[in-house]
């Protein structure tokens, strides 16, 4: 029975990395839509009865078919994201020296 969990578990992680990593914004949409399905059943299997109906129907439902309604209507294409994240590394780089600069200043 514990072995349902981590399967759903596992599931969803890694469904939540192809949101997060999926170069096509359809891709990413329909990774979001196995993430909220899941979620569903494992709260199911919990005995949450109506957060997982109230999960299916206004985060799958509405929420996710909007988002990709919204996606295939505005016939948005695939951009090279590979040129965009390589412009932002030393931003971000710098961002994060920032931070480590300030947690050591603050202890």
């Amino acid at each position: 029975f514990n072995i349902v969990y981590v399967l759903f578990f596992l599931i969803i992680v890694l469904s939540s990395m192809g949101v997060l990593l999926s170069k096509n914004p359809i891709h990413s949409v329909f990774f979001l839509i196995i993430v909220f399905l899941h979620v569903s059943f494992l709260l199911l299997l919990l005995h949450v009865e109506f957060l997982a109906f109230l999960i299916f129907i206004v985060y799958l439902g509405a929420i996710a078919v909007l988002f990709l309604f919204v996606i295939m209507m505005f016939n948005i294409h695939i951009l090279e994201t590979r040129d965009n994240i390589i412009r932002y590394i030393p931003l971000v780089i710098s961002i994060l020296l920032i931070i480590i600069e300030i947690s050591y200043i603050t202890d």
